[in-house]
């Protein structure tokens, strides 16, 4: 019983909220927000921005282009430097000997022998 009796009040309230047709009535809010929505319709700085941007390039059917090169006509000079290599190579055995260093000294310190 008490279901049917739900049922039918929820049916109610549906009719009754399908009937209305006045929405300032149940909107809180609505008018100031109409308002708000006509100033910006009738604001004729709108209008003056959009016709600026339409007359820039972003606007026009040709592509934008802010630049023009040819990635296959480009070169790059580099040369291979034997004394750089040489430096670079001595540098990084000299990180790796310190490395090793480091850890065998850890490892006597903890009394374990390689």
């Amino acid at each position: 019983m008490a279901l049917g009796k739900t049922l039918d009040l929820a049916k109610e309230e549906i009719e009754q909220l399908d009937s209305r047709v006045d929405p300032t009535l149940f909107t809180p809010g609505l008018v100031e927000l109409e308002q708000q929505l006509r100033e910006v319709r009738q604001d004729p700085l709108l209008e003056r921005v959009q016709a600026a941007f339409e007359k820039t390039p972003l606007f026009t059917n040709r592509g934008f282009v802010a630049a023009d090169y040819d990635i296959a006509g480009t070169q790059v000079d580099y040369s291979v430097s034997r004394p750089m290599i040489v430096a670079a190579f001595a540098f990084l055995g000299l990180i790796a000997g310190l490395l090793v260093l480091t850890v065998r000294n850890a490892l006597k310190a903890r009394g374990i022998t390689a």
